[in-house]
């Protein structure tokens, strides 16, 4: 729901393995991209889950890269943005790295 809410009609939204999402944003530049998932990322920081164990809180850690557009695959870019949401778990994670 978060993400719908987040995203453009011309996104495009998809699970990519158990806990990951792919975000594709058609016509957005690294900076355009980089803003979204920092929306993304405080947007997360603001759920909040009652449990009978006590409130959940939610963080989220994002890849960011570029698609060129001489590139015929998306396996590349996934590939560069999959090590960087690596890099910002390792750095601690709730945070964005660009690749």
């Amino acid at each position: 729901m978060l993400l719908h809410k987040e995203s453009r009609d011309v996104d495009l939204l998809g699970r990519y393995g158990g806990e990951e999402f792919i975000v594709l944003l058609p016509e957005t530049d690294v900076d355009e991209a980089t803003a979204f998932a920092q929306r993304i990322i405080v947007a997360c920081r603001k759920l909040s889950l009652s449990t009978n164990k006590g409130d959940c809180s939610f963080t989220v850690s994002i890849g960011v890269t570029r698609f060129a557009s001489v590139q015929n695959t998306l396996i590349e870019p996934i590939a560069r943005a999959d090590l960087a949401l690596y890099k910002a778990k390792d750095a601690g994670r709730d945070q964005l790295q660009v690749a």
